[in-house]
């Protein structure tokens, strides 16, 4: 029975050592997540349901929940919006649209369009808005009672726009072109650089440019630049900027085809200086070179390489909806040196849904894994994996594009920071889905919480103090028994 004892008593230090682990885990991704390298948690798509500022209960983790698929039959004055139940059963659902607020609050009656029905979860459904501005920016979200969908936004033709957003005679989307806005890198007090993905499949090599400003409402063009067919990385730097402001950004990819308009992303200027280096492929490759700036009043340029070398992989070039996507990390510290409070993120694109990741958390309010490093050692280096399902809105896409980011101290510049981005593209198969790929073993079996996690840690522990009790009892029963049979 001592043995018994000893064993399950190793057995609960083990189970609290292991929920510690995941509390001091959780802490440490605030710390050198959101609090040292507040950006990391800040940039993103204005879609971003956790982070706009009206009053629904957009963080919970239970009942109904809707998402916003992208707006399809655009005209000049009329669009079909569209959402999908992914969650809940016999539910009303509604959309709000709006030109002017780039998060359109699901409570506002003065721009809610309801939906007649009631929707189960996998049910799709839509409603045809008329009456719009012609050549207008419009934004727009799915919305029930629980739950708001992320934000999209759509442009109205005019009568010489061929936006990429409509559909052709067969009601299949045409993507001759597409663009993609990726994160902001090298931000700085006055500075960044804007990051984004063209395709083109028809009409030849084109041009690339982003769009910026304070509002969504945008107004600032950098210079176009050349891209080609295929996929391609474009990057580019704008400065000027205001301190701790706001900036919004998009993509814009357009060639004999016609213009397509990446989503709309912000950034916010900080009070730092960063390094910037980009590389991709296809599935992915290591980064490139990295510049960094001097903060100290001097405006002092620095080429260098790469400090840490960043890779991000997919099991899978071409995805159906329901494919079960594995995204591979791989870093190294290549600098000669050690390096403090290293951050990898690794952004998820709108259309996929997180399902599990072997380092690290997982950020609902930013769709993004977030794995954190007090110091990587000269030359570690390691790996971790993410794992994401393709949801039904990848249909409507042609690529999606999932980004890592790094963030790191820089080794020699007190006060400076080294930041690299890098990608995974994959291509989406039109007319197809593969949704018998979502299995158990996807991920939904498994905790994708610091609370899932601790609430196994808590049921394992109360099944090995039961036990106890029982080995106990039976152990009492036993010698209970033995008295009676001396006695007799």
């Amino acid at each position: 029975m001592n043995n018994i004892n000893k064993k399950l008593n190793i057995f609960v230090f083990v189970v609290v050592l292991f929920s510690a682990g995941l509390f001091a885990e959780k802490a440490s991704a605030q710390l050198y997540g959101c609090e040292y390298y507040p950006l990391i948690c800040a940039d993103g798509y204005i879609n971003d349901n956790d982070n706009d500022n009206d009053n629904d209960d957009n963080d919970n983790n239970y009942g109904d929940e809707v998402s916003t698929l992208s707006a399809t039959n655009i005209d000049e004055d009329s669009a079909t919006l569209r959402g999908e139940v992914t969650d809940g059963s016999n539910i009303d659902v509604w959309f709000v649209i709006d030109d002017n607020d780039s998060t359109p609050s699901c409570s506002d009656s003065s721009i809610r369009y309801n939906v007649s029905g009631d929707y189960d979860e996998g049910d799709d459904f839509s409603r045809n808005i008329s009456g719009l501005d012609e050549d207008e920016t419009y934004y727009f979200r799915a919305c029930t009672n629980d739950d708001s969908g992320n934000v999209r936004s759509f442009t109205t033709d005019d009568d010489s726009n061929n936006n990429y957003n409509d559909n052709d005679d067969d009601n299949n989307y045409s993507y001759d072109i597409a663009a993609v806005s990726t994160g902001a890198t090298g931000i700085t007090t006055n500075s960044a650089t804007l990051n984004g993905v063209s395709m083109i499949n028809e009409g030849g090599s084109g041009s690339a440019w982003f769009q910026f400003g304070i509002t969504t409402a945008l107004g600032i063009e950098t210079p176009k630049q050349t891209v080609g067919n295929g996929t391609n990385n474009v990057s580019r730097q704008i400065s000027g900027l205001s301190s701790k402001t706001d900036y919004y950004y998009r993509m814009v990819v357009e060639n004999s085809s016609g213009t397509a308009y990446g989503e709309i992303r912000t950034f916010k200027t900080g009070g730092f200086t960063t390094s910037t280096g980009t590389g991709s492929s296809n599935s992915g490759s290591t980064a490139g070179n990295t510049s960094s700036n001097n903060s100290n009043n001097s405006n002092q340029t620095i080429t260098s390489t790469s400090y840490l070398g960043i890779d991000i992989e997919s099991n899978l070039d071409k995805v159906l909806v329901g494919d079960i996507v594995t995204f591979t990390v791989n870093y190294k510290n290549v600098s000669g040196k050690d390096l403090e409070r290293v951050v990898m993120k690794v952004s998820l694109p709108a259309e996929m849904s997180f399902r599990k990741t072997t380092a690290g958390e997982y950020s609902k309010s930013i769709h993004s894994v977030i794995v954190t490093f007090d110091k990587l050692s000269k030359d570690a280096k390691g790996e971790f994996i993410v794992i994401a399902e393709v949801l039904k809105s990848a249909s409507s896409q042609n690529i999606l594009v999932a980004s890592l980011e790094a963030v790191h101290a820089h080794p020699v510049i007190d006060g400076a920071i080294v930041d690299s981005i890098n990608y995974s593209i994959l291509e989406v198969e039109n007319g197809g889905s593969n949704l018998a790929a979502g299995t158990i073993f996807a991920g939904k079996f498994f905790p994708t919480s610091f609370l899932g996690w601790l609430l196994i840690a808590l049921t394992i522990l109360v099944i090995i103090l039961i036990a106890r009790k029982i080995a106990k009892d039976k152990e009492e029963r036993a010698e209970k028994e033995q008295e009676i049979k001396i006695a007799r």
